[in-house]
């Protein structure tokens, strides 16, 4: 059996500072569902040591493992709002920068949300995954 779930962004806060960055609930979910293996959704603007971070996090909280990336296809503006700004579409030649980067980094797959062909092949390795795992 196959049981697919989703829960918020945010599985580690981007900073400490403030108690409401916790996200307390997110950790809840994960050791709630106790997952095999892990799709995980990144941002284009994610850096890479947070992706690591995360990463890691969820695969040590839960003894699961993260099998591929899932990219949101929006990006923010480069200007002072920063995340909390006017989000635009990512590029094609931006989108296939980051897969190379994020791929050699962490050889994990990433898949564009939304792109069917991308999606197609996601579900692919899931279930090469879990088929061929013991």
């Amino acid at each position: 059996d196959v049981i697919i779930t989703g829960s918020q962004s945010g599985t580690i806060p981007f900073d400490t500072g403030n108690i409401v960055q916790f996200s307390l609930p997110q950790f809840s979910y994960l050791l709630g569902t106790q997952p095999d293996v892990v799709v995980l959704c990144i941002n284009p603007f994610d850096d890479l040591d947070y992706i690591m971070r995360t990463k890691l996090f969820i695969e040590a909280s839960v003894d699961c493992k993260v099998i591929a990336f899932v990219m949101f296809p929006m990006d923010i503006k480069d200007d002072w709002t920063g995340i909390y700004g006017q989000k635009v579409r990512i590029t094609d030649e931006k989108y296939t920068m980051l897969r190379t980067i994020i791929n050699e980094k962490f050889s994990i797959p990433v898949y564009k949300l939304g792109d069917v062909e991308d999606m197609d092949l996601m579900v692919n390795t899931i279930i090469n995954y879990l088929s061929t795992s013991d």
